[in-house]
């Protein structure tokens, strides 16, 4: 399973023309007149403790060497990496705001990892996770529910940008102290830096838990049952407001595995970022029946 193969067929799956079907695309069609037929409820929302935490990130482990999306996750790291390098390097000024857009991608997260929950569903139920399998849940119905999360998630994330944006003009910005030093040296050694970074830091927290309380299980969810959004998000935050100190500590491993990842120049996202993705599921399988 090839990086660009899969890309094409995601590509195509939204832009392509109307042609006769496939067997692919009447197996999809069959799943989608079964979620127009099927209810999912009654849906129930588990307490679980925090030793299904390994146990989850194991699974989603054993997941990436099984299917090895780690090759295919390089491919996008490497392109992200050089649009990321070139920005700064042709603006400067870009460099304030590099840290939280990084760190906002922790609010992205269930998004960006809804592919690989995807092939763990696929490898879960077929056996070897093919991608042509993961590829149904997005044919049929249940694709404007995860428009719709993407949408929600894609809005936390600019609006997180855009309350940086504001903190940084508010203190760091709009000091005289030490104004030709570099960035990261204004950050820790003047009052305003650190005016910034503890406000960015409680903002960012407030942004944190929020993602994590909509999104936590209402991606897996939307491609696992045909659910609608905001029945997606009601269970996402039951399962929130059931397993407090389980998903603050699981939203603690995402942005740990997340910045682990990002420090030898984000190519360590290679292998976190499939593991979290993978491990999400298994956390939607442990508390939600």
């Amino acid at each position: 399973m090839s990086f660009a193969s899969t890309l094409s067929e995601a590509f195509f799956v939204v832009f392509q023309p109307a042609r006769a079907e496939t067997t692919e695309e009447v197996a999809a069609q069959i799943e989608s007149d079964r979620d127009a037929a099927a209810s999912p409820w009654p849906i129930e929302v588990r307490h679980i403790g925090l030793g299904a935490l390994m146990p989850a990130l194991k699974a989603g482990f054993e997941d990436l060497r099984a299917l090895r999306t780690d090759q295919i996750t390089i491919a996008v790291i490497y392109s992200i990496c050089g649009l990321i390098v070139a920005a700064v390097i042709a603006d400067r000024a870009l460099v304030p705001f590099l840290f939280p857009a990084c760190a906002g991608f922790a609010l992205i997260g269930p998004l960006a990892t809804l592919w690989y929950a995807a092939l763990s569903r696929a490898h879960e139920q077929t056996g070897d996770g093919k991608s042509e399998h993961a590829m149904r849940v997005f044919r049929g119905p249940r694709m404007k529910t995860l428009r719709i999360l993407g949408g929600a998630a894609i809005l936390l994330f600019l609006l997180w940008n855009g309350a940086a944006a504001l903190i940084y003009e508010w203190t760091l910005g709009s000091s005289s102290a030490k104004p030709n030093s570099f960035f990261l040296v204004r950050v820790f050694t003047t009052g305003a830096g650190w005016e910034l970074t503890i406000i960015g830091c409680g903002v960012g927290m407030i942004f944190a838990v929020i993602a994590v309380a909509i999104g936590c299980v209402s991606f897996p969810l939307a491609i696992d049952k045909p659910v609608t959004a905001w029945e997606a998000i009601q269970v996402s935050m039951q399962a929130m407001a059931r397993n407090p100190l389980f998903m603050v500590c699981w939203g603690i491993v995402i942005v740990a595995g997340l910045l682990i990842g990002a420090i030898p120049g984000l190519i360590g996202l290679a292998v976190t970022l499939p593991i979290l993705g993978h491990a999400t599921w298994h956390v939607y399988r442990r508390i939600v029946v």
